[in-house]
């Protein structure tokens, strides 16, 4: 019988990416609404397995060591061809982008289908607001994300995308590359808050994005970040 890891502790090790995206900076009333000003909410919670919840919320941790193990070494190899460079992608801040997963737990496989349903559920832990899209892509150049990465950017930017595309796809050990954008402030395909409920003021403006792919037990590897856009 394989040996299992059965808790984790909440962590920080992912603040300095996610955090920003909680904060609703003075604006609306969270006392009303729990996204007055962010697209996070600031009940998130992040394990140190890399399961994002809501506090309170029941969290199973049944992980095999070694996959475990496994997400680390694959996220810091991800993160070296990345290297210390900002996310870029027309953001107003130098935010980096960090090695993440969220180890799976024991005899899981990657999901038939990772959607924005599957984004907003499993990935983020009912923790998006319901007001923001989530956009889920190939990570490939074809794909939108790519286009605000790459587009008028400058060479040594379009070959940092351009190697982090090639090392998901060429890996032996990570499956189904994706790009998940969540929250686009006042741009497409985001659209007027037409009724907007109390507390709310406007959409965040800290928006997160990942790159991952999966290993064949499930668990999701990649980067994580976000860009700021006003």
């Amino acid at each position: 019988m394989t040996n299992t890891i059965t808790s984790f502790a909440p962590s920080a090790r992912w603040a300095s990416a996610l955090t920003p995206c909680t904060e609703s900076y003075g604006c609306g009333d969270p006392a009303i609404y729990e996204w007055p000003n962010n697209v996070l909410s600031p009940k998130m919670v992040v394990f140190e397995s890399g399961v994002i919840a809501r506090d309170g919320d029941p969290v199973v941790h049944r992980v095999d060591p070694e996959e475990l193990e496994r997400c680390r070494r694959l996220s810091d190899e991800l993160a070296r061809v990345w290297g210390d460079a900002p996310l870029g992608m027309r953001s107003e801040a130098d935010t980096p982008f960090v090695g993440y997963f969220r180890v799976a737990n024991a005899g899981s496989e990657p999901p038939l289908v990772a959607d924005e349903a599957w984004v907003r559920s499993e990935l983020f832990g009912g923790t998006i607001s319901p007001l923001e899209p989530v956009v889920v892509e190939p990570f490939d150049e074809t794909a939108e994300f790519w286009r605000y990465a790459c587009e008028r950017a400058p060479e040594a930017t379009v070959e940092r995308w351009t190697r982090l595309a090639k090392a998901f796809h060429e890996s032996q050990e990570l499956v189904s590359p994706r790009f998940v954008s969540v929250g686009f402030y006042e741009y497409a395909p985001a659209t007027s808050v037409v009724s907007p409920p109390p507390g709310f003021e406007m959409r965040g403006s800290c928006l997160p994005r990942v790159a991952f792919a999966f290993t064949p037990a499930g668990s999701v590897v990649g980067l994580l970040g976000h860009v700021v856009w006003t």
